[in-house]
């Protein structure tokens, strides 16, 4: 992979996180301050107070479990190509279950009404932020050696 390709990569990778952080924050602000949500029936608020909270333990255990298990296997990849793909659709992913979660919040708020659903949702959007590409958190999570990155002259 050429310099070239990797900041082609990079730049890709960090749109799509982008995108996804702006539909999310976006979709917050207008349901929040254009809709405005009152508060709705007793049993569907409770309803959710447990089911939102049940999805984001869920999202974030496969986030760490199953998608980071994936990784490692990742690292077995031969060429530098392959493991870059390979993490990106994972990156992605992780992401979309993210996005879920926090959407599922925020939809919960809107017909619920109640502030607790729209605190979940904030902190499923700070969570995904916290996701963002990291050249030096790929590094570490693919294996890549010192060769490869100084080959890639992005890193530097």
């Amino acid at each position: 992979m050429t310099p070239n390709e990797f900041k082609t990569y990079w730049t890709s990778l960090r749109v799509v996180h982008g995108g996804l952080m702006m539909g999310v924050l976006m979709f917050g602000l207008i349901v929040h301050f254009v809709i405005q949500p009152t508060q709705g029936d007793t049993e569907l608020v409770q309803l959710f107070n447990y089911i939102v909270p049940g999805i984001f333990v869920a999202v974030v255990s496969v986030s760490i479990l199953f998608l980071n298990g994936r990784v490692r296997r990742v690292r077995d990849f031969e060429e530098i190509s392959d493991r870059l793909d390979a993490y990106r659709n994972l990156s992605i992913l992780r992401w979309a279950l993210i996005e879920f979660a926090t959407l599922f919040a925020l939809v919960t708020y809107l017909l619920a009404g109640d502030v607790n659903l729209l605190i979940l949702g904030a902190l499923g959007f700070g969570y995904l932020l916290l996701q963002r590409p990291d050249k030096n958190r790929m590094v570490a999570e693919l294996d890549i050696s010192n060769q490869e990155v100084r080959e890639m002259e992005v890193f530097g």
